[in-house]
């Protein structure tokens, strides 16, 4: 009987010592889970990947507006010419990796259904259908971003001259404002000359549209595509990657970006409102000619959306 119970003890003592307490391999009593896709469509707004693998070549998907589970988009080629424009879905799936995208393009109603295996939180692979076949590759979330902040009295420049000349006069008054916005730029040149007077008064103000990417008016003339003949002014009030901005005389109003795209200025202007009853706010992408001061793009004003372009000019 002795022997018999000494054999179980160590039976068991040895069987204990093969399989263990029931801890995992790490010895840390935990099972962590990675979660790289973005619960929702919010973190998306002002993104932009670039999609490979299409039979069309590269393309780039930017998310232009995110709230809840859905916002506005905007698909380009590889060089940022704008291909289509309209609204997207999104839902990750419960493994916290996979998310789907489902686009689809105004006008048009074309339906691009992306699934999307994030294998970081910036880049993975994709898989996607559409009424004309089928396309897979990989996604990579391109550098940098939108900046959203105020700049308030910051002046960054150089000034090289020589200033020659007599000022003789006496000036009294009080000057009270505020100017928000950011100068960069350089002053060369020689001031010669005499000033002479005496300045009594009170200035008392607020500048308002402080400027934005191209100061604070642009005047925009619609040559071709949607809207095509009309003309209407810009007022911009922000700095020169984001701010407000206003149509002049109208109570349209919205916010805009302004940066570089693979090699190209785009302003992206999603307004506030919407157009002729339609569900989601009105939209401009515009790609900049700084040169020729040109602009191709889309625009969707409700019902009334596509490819247009023009001119501009600077108040």
């Amino acid at each position: 009987m002795k022997n018999s119970i000494l054999t179980f003890i160590a039976v068991c003592g040895l069987t204990a010592f093969l399989v263990g307490c029931g801890d995992d391999d790490n010895n840390n009593n935990s099972n962590n889970t990675v979660v790289n896709a973005p619960a929702n469509a919010v973190p998306l707004a002002a993104k932009s990947f670039t999609l490979t693998g299409g039979a069309g070549g590269n393309r780039i998907l930017r998310f232009d507006s995110g709230a809840g589970n859905s916002g506005t988009y905007t698909l380009a080629d590889a060089a940022g010419a704008a291909i289509e424009a309209g609204n997207y879905t999104y839902t990750r799936d419960a493994n916290g990796n996979d998310s789907l995208v489902v686009t689809t393009a105004n006008g048009t109603g074309k339906q691009i259904t992306y699934t999307f295996h994030f294998a970081q939180s910036s880049n993975g692979t994709l898989s996607g259908t559409y009424s004309g076949g089928g396309v897979s590759g990989s996604f990579t979330q391109i550098a940098g971003g939108t900046t959203t902040g105020t700049t308030t009295g910051s002046t960054t420049g150089t000034t090289t001259g020589t200033t020659t000349g007599t000022t003789t006069g006496t000036t009294t008054g009080t000057t009270t404002g505020s100017t928000t916005g950011t100068t960069t730029g350089t002053t060369t040149g020689t001031t010669t000359g005499t000033s002479t007077g005496t300045t009594t008064g009170t200035s008392t103000g607020t500048t308002g549209n402080s400027g934005g990417p191209f100061g604070k008016a642009m005047v925009v003339s619609v040559q071709g595509g949607v809207s095509q003949g009309t003309v209407y002014t810009i007022l911009f009030n922000g700095a020169v990657d984001n701010g407000t901005f206003q149509i002049a005389g109208t109570a349209r109003t919205g916010h805009y970006t302004y940066g570089n795209q693979g090699g190209t200025a785009v302003l992206v202007m999603p307004y506030d409102q919407s157009s002729n009853g339609a569900s989601s706010p009105d939209n401009d992408y515009l790609q900049i000619d700084l040169a020729s001061r040109s602009f191709t793009g889309v625009r969707r004003l409700g019902a009334d959306s596509g490819a247009f372009s023009g001119t501009y000019t600077l108040q």
